[in-house]
């Protein structure tokens, strides 16, 4: 198995690096090179935190992340050069991930940074507010306007700064788009950051504000501690272009101190950088069992220690990157905790690299393999395995004869007993939830048959109810998305459950005694729509199976009257049937 692995790894390597081109950039993946395929990532904050309730925009289709953060899209379009994912949540700043995408299950993570309001500066006196590190954000007198229209703005500016080191390890989240961007003069470039500003005004009701025509705002960006040693007495600024997430150059800024000083005539993500020409780097990551080493960090340095490129591997252990033409670079390849498992230097080079397979001896993971066969004993060719270790999941689709490879790798070293449940999509069926113990770093846990469960999950409206909203979400439709949570965010038995497709769903809490009974919806989400909704009690949980473990089924109904609450007179009534597979 493991020879033929490698043999098909390094032919979809071969053509996805020579058919590579950079396109026109369109909504998630739309330009020549666009294909359809799967993506799946995790939201976190600057502390490295999950952060639930996200919405992911991936050009037409939009999920939410569930409580651990993770979202995922099936047959998306996707594209090879650039493919553009945001991010929204109240009490963040709006975030981007652009990356090229491959062949395999592409993997992103998306950092929020928290949006704090900084200070407040009297329109028609203007004035600035600064950051404990030097940053500061000046605004002239009667400089502002409203981002809508309306003219210039007259009173109190609230004003929100924050500043994203270039240097801290969770630079790779937090940076928005990537480091691909476009100079003055229209070329596709690569920038290396020496500092970077995120800047917001609104005023006190929370309306957009921005810079007036013709006028300027003067921005200090502090050179990150690291850098400043080899920091230009000049640099490029750049502005992340919030619909494509490529940066574009406009302006200059002069060090003056441990810092960077320029004007600029609006606001955005801002960065002091310099660029250098772009060429191509492609590889595949597997480990010391032959096996895909997915969602591994290939982080790529300049020898000063400046972040060049970063991205993630896939699915089947694939990268392909934009880094620096004509340049020494040092690759390293870091798992989830940050650690470095390997390091390759990069000579100079005008041309496209490719690396083929490397072979790298993981730290702290724990590999399991496995095949998953239907319920006639042939292999499952439409399905998937989901390994839980302590609270958390992983998801991984199947070769073409029903294997499957699951890394495991927390952080804290700690392996307690696992569980494993097979789907198969063309049946909708699932074995019952089966316990392993991992047996040294590689355990294979043989065929599993997944036979004797129905896997079908769905939240739709009671057959010849009187509903005023219709809700039919099933797994036999397009871009399912389930989660059942038994524990909401560590909370004492709260259960968050949801469904829907890659556009739409409902989400729903409510606290249960591990066990089934009658309970208190406690709240209800409808397309986004959750802190716009009241429930008219009694709403009611009525829960007719409890999933004793992970794999298992919630099972039941709710029911009751709601009412959003920008339409209080408008009173709703809701009438579910639910079947959710617990995942934690």
């Amino acid at each position: 198995m493991k020879k033929r692995f490698s043999f098909y790894v390094v032919l979809i390597s071969f053509l996805a690096f020579n058919c590579q081109k950079y396109g026109v950039l369109g909504p998630g993946g739309s330009g020549p090179n666009s294909f359809t395929g799967s993506l799946q990532g995790k939201v976190v904050d600057e502390g490295g935190h999950p952060v639930a309730g996200v919405t992911v925009k991936l050009g037409i289709k939009t999920a939410t992340t569930d409580p651990n953060g993770f979202f995922k899209f099936e047959d998306a379009k996707l594209d090879k050069a650039e493919t553009v994912v945001s991010a929204e949540r109240s009490g963040y700043y709006k975030a981007f991930r652009v990356f090229s995408a491959t062949s395999g299950v592409n993997n992103i993570v998306i950092g929020l940074v928290y949006k704090q309001l900084t200070g407040t500066i009297e329109s028609n006196s203007g004035g600035s507010v600064s950051l404990s590190n030097g940053s500061k954000v000046e605004l002239p007198a009667n400089g502002v306007v409203k981002q809508s229209g309306g003219g210039l703005y007259n009173g109190t500016i609230n004003v929100f700064v924050s500043y994203i080191d270039p240097t801290f390890q969770s630079r790779y989240q937090t940076t928005p788009g990537s480091f691909l961007g476009y100079d003055k003069g229209g070329n596709k470039v690569l920038l290396a950051t020496h500092g970077m500003l995120i800047v917001e005004l609104e005023s006190p009701t929370g309306e957009k504000l921005q810079i007036a025509k013709n006028k300027a705002a003067t921005l200090t960006t502090a050179i990150s501690s690291a850098l400043r040693a080899n920091a230009p007495a000049t640099i490029s600024m750049w502005y992340l272009d919030d619909v494509t997430g490529l940066w574009k150059e406009e302006g200059a800024a002069s060090k003056i101190g441990d810092n960077y000083v320029g004007e600029v005539s609006h606001f955005s993500y801002w960065t002091c950088g310099q660029y250098s020409q772009i060429i191509n780097f492609i590889a595949t990551f597997v480990d010391n069992f032959g096996f895909p080493l997915a969602e591994r960090y290939i982080v790529i340095r300049q020898l000063n220690g400046i972040t060049a490129a970063w991205g993630t591997t896939d699915s089947l252990g694939q990268i392909n990157n934009p880094i620096p033409a004509n340049m020494s670079l040092i690759l390293e390849v870091e798992n989830f905790c940050h650690a470095v498992e390997h390091t390759i230097s990069l000579s100079p080079s005008s041309t496209n690299i490719s690396l083929g397979t490397v072979s790298v001896t993981p730290v702290q993971t724990k590999t399991v393999t496995g095949r998953l066969l239907n319920c006639t004993g042939g292999p499952v060719t439409s399905g998937y395995a989901i390994v839980w270790y302590g609270n958390k999941g992983v998801s991984t689709p199947l070769m073409p004869d029903g294997g499957f490879v699951v890394q495991l790798s927390p952080c804290d070293g700690i392996y307690p007993n696992c569980k494993i449940v097979g789907v198969d999509n063309l049946t909708n069926q699932q074995n019952a939830t089966q316990t392993f113990n991992l047996t040294g770093s590689l355990t294979n846990v043989g065929n599993i048959t997944t036979c004797g469960v129905s896997a079908e999950q769905f939240i739709s409206e009671r057959p010849n109810a009187s509903v005023s909203y219709s809700v039919v979400y099933s797994s036999s439709f397009p871009d399912p998305l389930f989660w059942g949570y038994s524990n909401y965010a560590n909370s004492t038995n709260e259960a968050y459950l949801t469904g829907g497709n890659g556009i739409m769903g409902t989400f729903f809490w409510f606290t249960h005694t591990l066990s089934t009974g009658v309970f208190p919806m406690t709240r209800l989400s409808i397309n986004e729509t959750f802190s716009a909704i009241t429930l008219i009690p009694p709403f009611n949980v009525s829960l007719t199976n409890y999933p004793n473990q992970v794999g298992e089924f919630f099972e039941g109904s709710f029911y009751g009257n709601y009412f959003l609450n920008n339409f209080p007179n408008d009173i709703r009534y809701m009438d579910c049937l639910f079947r959710i597979r617990r995942t934690n």
